[in-house]
């Protein structure tokens, strides 16, 4: 089944590539104190907001518009999100030269390198572009080859500058920053190779980009609170050294998000294009299909929870043992967003992303509150119990939200053809 061969090469490559920092705990974890792998965690987190910032999810607009456009449509509407990308770099760029001593005051980041988020923020907008092209047109081996060596150059360089030059925390960030602007050359040589990109401007176009990608940065952004709001609180509330051991924690307890991240990337195409002519039997499938991951996303939770303490013992520092105590908590916010991904594809495909900016917000706020409380509450522990909370209430809105804009045979999926189904 090519759904099943798709998964499978997505799988690896976002395994490999979401893994890194799963793959360098053991290195990270001996040469960095708890206080600085926290402090690159925070860098990370403010670095995956800025994407979104700077991106204005443009390129998830193409997603959605790359089987409703014909070529030379495409061209110009890919060439109008690199204007748009462009643009709001600028933007960002000179405020963040601006305001980097009160940002750094805050986020506990050395100015100078806070300066360099909006700079890798572009460049893997143009990377996550080129994935993407791939993705739509159903190509797992270039993608997974593209991916991979973007983490094995990443990884490398990271080892190399930590243990080799022993610049620490530096040779981290340092790794980060120079792989993704060099594969974003990379990228960006491929789609003028492949002539799928026209710089032109088409107001149509722009103002599609900006009408889809627009109503969505509070859903993105409030997707991101969601993944961050439990360390920034940790990090504000208790300590950057907590929020070190809490991060090594959520790695582990995030393997099975990453795993149903992969799918999503075969999952997505493949939905768009059944919807695309759909029949009762086909969404049938489709229903059978999602069920079926309901109960595999809830097998791999149980075991990574019960694999997790000799990970930590293999992979870790001793000091970093305790990390343990959060993997548990983590799990259930990972199968809430794994079944998140199953059920939230309809809501794209039918372009009603207003929808996601009004419920991922309410519960992003939600989180905030809850992650204050249960943290006063319960210590470090209580950032884990809220964001999973939050996260299962979220999964189940969404899911509702995407009966009420496009009907599936969520519960007649194993009977006939029903007298309402669409054509």
């Amino acid at each position: 089944h090519v759904l099943f061969r798709n998964s499978i090469i997505y799988i690896i490559s976002k395994l490999l590539n979401s893994g890194i920092p799963f793959l360098l705990l053991p290195i990270l974890t001996r040469y960095l104190t708890p206080a600085e792998y926290g402090m690159v965690a925070t860098y990370e987190i403010v670095f995956a907001i800025m994407v979104i910032l700077v991106s204005l999810n443009s390129d998830r607009a193409v997603v959605v518009k790359y089987f409703k456009l014909d070529k030379a449509q495409l061209k110009t509407f890919i060439g109008n999100t690199f204007i748009i990308a462009f643009g709001s770099f600028l933007v960002f760029f000179i405020f963040t030269l601006l305001t980097k001593n009160i940002l750094s005051h805050y986020l506990k980041i050395p100015a100078n390198w806070i300066i360099s988020i909006p700079i890798i923020s572009l460049s893997f907008f143009v990377i996550r572009l080129t994935l993407s092209l791939w993705e739509m047109k159903e190509k797992p081996i270039q993608f997974g080859i593209f991916q991979t060596a973007l983490t094995v150059f990443n990884l490398g360089l990271s080892i190399y500058l930590v243990t080799v030059l022993n610049i620490t925390w530096k040779g981290r960030l340092l790794g980060i920053i120079f792989s993704y602007l060099f594969f974003s050359l990379l990228g960006t040589y491929e789609l003028i190779r492949k002539k799928v990109i026209q710089i032109k401007f088409d107001k149509a176009h722009f103002q599609s980009i900006i009408n889809f990608g627009l109503p969505l940065i509070p859903h993105t952004l409030a997707a991101w609170v969601f993944f961050a709001t439990d360390r920034i609180f940790i990090n504000t509330m208790i300590g950057v050294d907590i929020t070190g051991i809490y991060t090594v924690g959520y790695q582990i307890g995030a393997l099975l998000a990453i795993l149903m991240s992969a799918f999503n990337q075969a999952w997505v195409p493949f939905v768009y294009r059944k919807l695309k002519d759909a029949t009762f039997k086909t969404k049938s499938r489709i229903v059978q299909f999602t069920y079926l991951g309901f109960v595999l996303i809830f097998l791999m939770a149980v075991f990574i929870n019960y694999i997790s303490p000799w990970i930590l013992k293999i992979f870790v520092d001793e000091a970093f043992y305790s990390a343990n105590d959060f993997v548990f908590w983590i799990l259930l916010g990972s199968i809430a967003r794994g079944m998140y991904f199953l059920v939230v594809a309809y809501i794209f495909y039918t372009e009603k992303t207003y929808i996601m900016t009004y419920v991922t917000s309410f519960y992003a706020l939600l989180n905030i509150i809850l992650n204050y409380f249960f943290i006063k509450a319960n210590g470090a522990i209580g950032a884990a119990q809220a964001t999973a909370l939050v996260l299962f209430l979220n999964f189940v809105t969404i899911w509702i939200m995407s009966m009420k804009v496009y009907d599936m045979p969520w519960f007649t999926f194993l009977g006939t053809k029903g007298a309402n189904e669409q054509q």
